[in-house]
């Protein structure tokens, strides 16, 4: 597997099966994780965080940081933003601190992991 000529994040992962994406081989998964850790940008800083907390897409968006302790390695997700309406509790692992940790020295006061927030919340 390598990158392709677009450089982008769609270029690295796996091909479209109709509307559902097909999976990797758990033999591949190194190879692309160390090709997304390459690519510029907050939505592959994103994605792979979503991949390392094996959290929903919406719930990396939205994450707040106040949400997040660093230092006890938690990031608590209230239960209103939960889909399943009740408090989740997600361990940190030390790829996923870096991440934040890169997030945070470009933090913005308004700054999502995808864009600009419009509101005047502490995003991440």
């Amino acid at each position: 597997m390598s990158i392709g000529s677009k450089n982008s994040i769609r270029s690295i992962l796996p091909g479209c099966a109709g509307s559902l994406f097909t999976a990797l081989s758990y033999k591949e998964i190194p190879e692309f994780m160390q090709q997304l850790r390459n690519q510029p940008g907050i939505g592959a800083a994103a994605l792979e965080f979503a991949i390392l907390t094996a959290a929903r897409s919406g719930e990396v968006r939205g994450a707040l940081w106040p949400e997040i302790n660093i230092s006890e390695r938690l990031w608590l997700i209230p239960a209103d933003r939960m889909k399943a309406g009740r408090e989740h509790r997600i361990p940190l692992s030390d790829a996923a601190i870096v991440i934040l940790e890169r997030m945070k020295e470009h933090h913005v006061s308004d700054l999502s992991f995808l864009a600009p927030n419009k509101t005047n919340r502490s995003r991440i």
